[in-house]
């Protein structure tokens, strides 16, 4: 897992860097469900899939560098904060031995992320840990790309 500071102040969450990590993969989350989300995370504790997490979705290259590009980058934050929370893509970062070392799941209609452990470029004031504009598109564009069902930026 990546190096973990404790830092005093600062925009940052903790985390130097993004997990280790050989493989990322996308999930579509609470498949069917309307209203408050089942699963805030694409996976349970034990690694299984969350039950209202589809299938795993392999990125391409230039998807899985897109992916640890915006989720490093402090571009990606900065248009304030929802209250709602309503996954329906997720990733995970998987290690040589399949192993998750990080889960992520992007609400696009509330404009926010969960991810654990954190990221490295995550705000730590919530009012500042909504997506940019520009995360927003590139994520729904990645969303549309795995032909997964919850890519609108309204509930299903």
């Amino acid at each position: 897992m990546g190096l973990i500071t404790l830092l005093a102040c600062g925009p940052k969450t903790g985390v130097e860097a993004l997990p280790e990590h050989v493989d990322i993969v996308a999930f579509e989350m609470n498949i069917g469900e309307v209203g408050r989300p089942s699963c805030l995370l694409p996976l349970d504790d034990d690694g299984s899939l969350c039950k209202s997490t589809g299938r795993p979705r392999p990125l391409t290259p230039d998807q899985a560098d897109a992916v640890r590009v915006m989720l490093s980058s402090q571009q990606t934050w900065g248009q304030g904060s929802s209250k709602c929370f309503v996954p329906y893509l997720g990733f995970a970062f998987y290690d040589a031995e399949n192993e998750v070392q990080q889960q992520v799941a992007v609400s696009l209609i509330c404009e926010g992320i969960r991810a654990t452990p954190g990221l490295p470029a995550m705000p730590r004031r919530e009012v500042e840990q909504g997506l940019s504009e520009a995360a927003l598109v590139t994520f729904v564009g990645m969303c549309e790309e795995l032909k997964l069902e919850g890519c609108g930026l309204q509930p299903k």
